[in-house]
């Protein structure tokens, strides 16, 4: 699993992505995706599109991927630090993940005048 940019306007990037791909030899079943924020809270991003158009649960197969887009802007984080992308699958197991895209994102956040996602 891998936080992505996929646009970006000169200053900051418009929409964010989380790449998952199924490294397991059976099919798995997606049924959220999200951050870890501060405090090992979970934030679950509900409004994205996944280029199939899907919608949870996704099943994807042995060696596939799915990419789940969202708008950086509609995602309402403004009391939080983002820690970690995160997928559930339907069975409860969640996985992890981290990227320079994400630490980026994160940078960004800060240089605009938000601390660990707060407005200062």
């Amino acid at each position: 699993m891998r936080p992505t940019y996929i646009i970006c306007n000169e200053k900051f990037p418009t929409k964010f992505g989380i790449e998952v791909v199924n490294l397991s030899v059976f099919p798995v079943f997606l049924s959220e995706v999200g951050f870890i924020l501060n405090k090992d809270k979970k934030y679950q991003i509900s409004e994205f599109i996944s280029i199939d158009g899907k919608n949870f649960p996704i099943k994807i197969e042995s060696r596939e991927s799915v990419r789940f887009i969202f708008e950086i802007y509609k995602m309402g984080i403004s009391d939080f630090y983002i820690k970690k992308a995160y997928i559930l699958t339907l069975c409860g197991y969640m996985k992890y993940g981290t990227s320079p895209a994400l630490k980026d994102i994160i940078k960004l956040f800060k240089k605009m005048g938000v601390d660990h996602g707060k407005i200062v």
